[in-house]
């Protein structure tokens, strides 16, 4: 092989160590109507789709459980207080 691609090839082997890597699969047919929606949306590629929207979901359901723990926490607060009042 050329020398440029001995070359390219080992800065690619290098590049991709520095990544993890996860495999999506999706039934027949879906690839397409999902690469036209992330097109749509203005992204240049569906793996940085797919990094976005998981991020983004990921904040979504941690946002979630911080709001039922300040709700669970609340409960309690009310059920000591109802507690205390019936041991008075």
């Amino acid at each position: 092989m050329t020398k440029h691609y001995d070359q390219r090839k080992e800065a690619n082997r290098k590049y991709l160590a520095t990544l993890d890597e996860v495999r999506i699969r999706f039934p027949k047919g879906q690839k397409a109507d999902l690469k036209a929606f992330v097109e749509e949306c203005g992204y240049c590629s569906m793996n940085q789709f797919v990094v976005d929207a998981i991020e983004h979901y990921k904040e979504a359901v941690l946002r979630d459980m911080k709001k039922n723990e300040e709700a669970d926490r609340e409960i309690m607060k009310k059920r000591e207080g109802a507690e205390r009042k019936d041991s008075e």
